[in-house]
């Protein structure tokens, strides 16, 4: 018999704004800013939030939220001021390293 096992997401244990602005913090001091990093956390919030309401308060689809939040792409300052203001935290620039 084998061992099965689930697939991490971050998304499942972070449940308040107080964890989104930690995890996000941590993220963006682990990663040196990067825009790309910065946007899949943002995802993985916006997953733990309410993904489908999320896109609505913000007057996106939910496709082109995921896709934006995905980090394959760098989404546009206004899309990640949007999604950050909508779940409560704040993303603060900083100078690349």
């Amino acid at each position: 018999m084998g061992v099965a096992f689930s697939r991490f997401d971050v998304a499942d244990y972070l449940e308040d704004p107080d964890d989104y602005a930690d995890f996000l913090q941590a993220v963006i001091e682990e990663s040196a800013g990067d825009q790309a990093e910065v946007a899949r956390a943002l995802g993985a919030i916006a997953r733990a939030h309410a993904l489908t309401e999320l896109a609505q308060k913000i007057g996106m689809s939910r496709k082109s939220l995921v896709k934006a939040l995905s980090g394959t792409e760098i989404p546009p300052p206004e899309t990640v001021a949007q999604v950050a203001a909508a779940l409560g935290v704040t993303v603060e620039p900083t100078a690349a390293a």
